[in-house]
């Protein structure tokens, strides 16, 4: 139905068995909307790593591709990290919460002459 307004694929299904109404509804709804999935292709696995992720699959019913999608689902859900922090930010964060630290600076000494290349 491409080309159509949805009004005039809602009144040409108005006329056809309502089995068929109902599955072009559902095929008028998605692609108005549409929803690219990708896919990855993981090289270098370790082959006792397939093997157990195998067994999990069929432990719980599943393909292996669909309980990788459930392990990259529970495991990525949720709000992102916060934003990489800074060596100083970091440092700051350990020291903080005991006070800081106090460090003695030693006394600045006046800078030598640069050596002569003449």
């Amino acid at each position: 139905m491409q080309g159509r307004s949805a009004s005039a694929g809602v009144i040409a299904m108005q006329s056809l068995p309502l089995k068929w109404a109902q599955a072009t509804l559902v095929v008028m709804q998605t692609s108005q909307t549409p929803r690219r999935m990708s896919s990855i292709t993981i090289r270098k696995l370790d082959p006792a790593l397939k093997d157990r992720l195998r067994v999990r699959a069929a432990e719980h019913g599943h393909s292996m591709e669909a309980e990788v999608r459930d392990i990259l689902q529970a495991t990525l859900q949720g709000p992102a990290p916060a934003p990489a922090r800074t060596l100083y930010e970091r440092i700051r964060a350990l020291v903080e919460p005991v006070g800081g630290i106090d460090l003695d600076l030693p006394p600045r000494e006046p800078a030598r002459d640069p050596p002569y290349f003449g």
